[in-house]
């Protein structure tokens, strides 16, 4: 059984945002009220905190794709326990052919979301509280 992860959409709405979060505000224009200045400061950090929530988000789906896949591998590997391959019927072997694609198709869709949780992580925001 292939338990299929969807990015969050959290990651995705984070991923539209991430090039309009500045890395610091670093001095006030001149035309921008304080209290202006104060909300664009608010919205960035809020920007900040919902890419963490999303990363973390991500990371909980990865280690929980990568258990099922090892759980599905290690079921894959049960089944074939005690019987050779030789003795298989036609149709065990298409459905292990089945369950192997499946297995490759989970690996791949695990190594998709490694390289977006790297990607997110990445354009994370330097900041002196991050972890």
């Amino acid at each position: 059984r292939r338990a299929a992860m969807e990015v969050p959409e959290s990651v995705l709405r984070e991923m539209r945002f991430l090039d309009d979060v500045p890395d610091e505000v670093e001095t006030r224009p001149s035309h921008m009220s304080e209290g202006a200045m104060q909300e664009v400061e608010l919205e960035a950090d809020i920007r900040k905190i919902e890419l963490d929530i999303a990363i973390m988000d991500l990371r909980r789906d990865l280690e929980l794709q990568e258990q099922l896949v090892v759980e599905w591998d290690q079921g894959i590997q049960a089944l074939r326990e005690g019987v050779l391959p030789h003795e298989w019927s036609e149709e065990e072997r298409r459905e292990d052919k089945k369950l192997q694609v499946g297995l490759r198709e989970a690996e791949e869709h695990i190594t998709e979301l490694r390289q977006r949780l790297h990607l997110l992580e990445s354009q994370r925001p330097c900041s002196p509280n991050a972890p």
